[in-house]
C-alpha cells in the first residue's frame, strides 16, 4: 500500500488550515462574562407549620463566567424575608454567617456552546454543578435554559425548583432553633431554590485586528 504525504498550496493555506482547526477549540474563550447582580436572583421557598409557604431571596450576589467555569458567590447576610426580625434570625442561627458568610455555586459548562447563541436564541443543558454552603460542599444535577439577549447578555434560569435539604449542609440546629425563636411547630427540612442569572459578556482582550 502506498501512502502519499499532503502538502499545503502555500504557507497561506496552510494557516487557513490550522486556524479552521483552532476554531472548535476556541469556541468558549471568545469573551469572558460577569453576572448581573441588578438582573439576577436567588429565591428559596420556606414551608412552616406544615402549610404557609413564603418567598425569600438574597439581595446580594456576584460572579463570573470564564473560560466554561461559572462562580456564583451569595452573600448570606444579604437573605431578604420580609420581616427584619427573621432576616436576623436567618443569619445568626440557620447561615451563621459570622462563620460562614456565603454560599458558593461553581460549575464546569465548556460542553454548553453557549457562545455561539444568536439574538432570541435558547438552548437547554443538564449541568453538573456544586454547591458550598456551611461548610458543607454537595454534587447536584439541574436543567438550565439558556438565551441569549439582544444587550450582549445571557439568561440562564433553572428549568425547575432544585431541592436542597437542610441535613446535607449541617443546618439541622439552626432550623430548630428557629422554630424555639418564632414559637412554631415546624419549619420543613427541604426548600425548593430557583436562580436566574444575567449574565453579561466582556469583550477579549484579543478581538484586535489581524495585521
Amino acid at each position: 500500500m502506498i501512502f502519499k504525504t499532503f502538502k499545503p498550496a502555500s504557507a497561506a493555506s496552510a494557516l487557513v488550515l490550522a486556524s479552521t482547526l483552532a476554531l472548535p477549540a476556541l469556541a468558549h474563550g471568545k469573551a469572558d462574562w460577569s453576572v448581573n447582580p441588578d438582573n439576577s436572583s436567588v429565591n428559596f421557598v420556606s414551608i412552616k407549620n406544615s402549610s404557609v409557604g413564603e418567598v425569600h431571596h438574597f439581595k446580594t450576589l456576584q460572579g463570573s463566567l470564564k473560560d466554561g467555569q461559572l462562580l456564583v458567590n451569595i452573600d448570606l447576610a444579604s437573605v431578604e424575608t420580609g420581616i427584619e426580625i427573621r432576616n436576623t434570625r436567618m443569619q445568626d442561627y440557620l447561615f451563621e454567617t459570622g462563620q460562614f458568610a456565603t454560599a458558593t455555586i461553581t460549575a464546569n459548562v465548556r460542553h454548553i456552546d453557549y457562545n455561539h447563541l444568536k439574538v432570541g436564541q435558547s438552548l437547554r443543558s443538564n449541568v453538573s454543578f456544586a454547591i458550598t454552603l456551611h461548610g458543607k460542599k454537595v454534587i447536584l444535577n439541574t436543567d438550565v435554559a439558556i438565551t441569549q439577549q439582544a444587550d450582549n447578555t445571557l439568561n440562564v434560569i433553572t428549568e425547575k425548583p432544585i431541592m436542597l435539604h437542610a441535613k446535607d449542609f449541617g443546618l439541622e440546629g439552626g432550623i430548630a432553633k428557629l422554630i424555639e425563636l418564632a414559637g412554631l411547630k415546624a419549619i420543613a427540612s427541604s426548600v425548593p431554590v430557583t436562580a436566574i442569572l444575567n449574565l453579561k459578556k466582556i469583550p477579549s482582550n484579543n478581538n484586535k485586528k489581524a495585521l
